[in-house]
């Protein structure tokens, strides 16, 4: 009964194409993790964001988590509404099975467009350029690149 209530009460349709109130708090998924947004007022958003995987390679298994703070800027208050802000976020990495264990940060820019599905759900975008910088910890070898970044993700308004 819980999880047909939860159902509804997510998947009711937009009655119009402007939501009727800036949602402050939303709860997401995204490829490989979860973030939670928070709604300043209207046009600004903060975000917490959690992304962790694993990836073989030819020294093994690879385990990665990163943890970023974002804030953007919304413009428009139609059912689409594109949006552009910064991130700075923190990288950990370690190949399992060895002590080799790297940390790093990230920094970069982004645009993108959430598009409303649903009264509580919308889908999202975005893509922007990020300077990433490592380093290893037992050797103290660090690197630093540019990298393009693509996120995708599933917004659940609850509050």
């Amino acid at each position: 009964m819980v999880v047909l209530a939860v159902l509804v009460w997510f998947a009711t349709p937009a009655r119009s194409a402007e939501p009727a109130s800036p949602e402050t708090l939303a709860l997401g998924v995204n490829v490989i993790g979860g973030q939670i947004d928070y709604a300043f007022n209207r046009a600004w958003r903060g975000e917490l964001r959690f992304v962790s995987g694993s990836q073989e390679s030819s020294v093994g298994t690879v385990s990665s988590q990163v943890v970023g703070l974002r804030a953007y800027r919304l413009f428009g208050a139609s059912a689409t509404r594109f949006y552009a802000g910064a991130e700075a976020a923190f990288i950990r990495a370690k190949q399992n099975g060895s002590g080799l264990r790297t940390t790093g940060g990230a920094l970069g820019g982004f645009i993108g467009l959430e598009r409303r599905i649903a009264r509580r759900v919308a889908l999202g975008v975005d893509a922007g350029p990020y300077a990433v910088t490592l380093r290893e910890s037992a050797s103290r070898a660090s690197s630093t690149s540019v990298e393009f970044v693509l996120n995708t993700f599933i917004l659940f308004y609850v509050y």
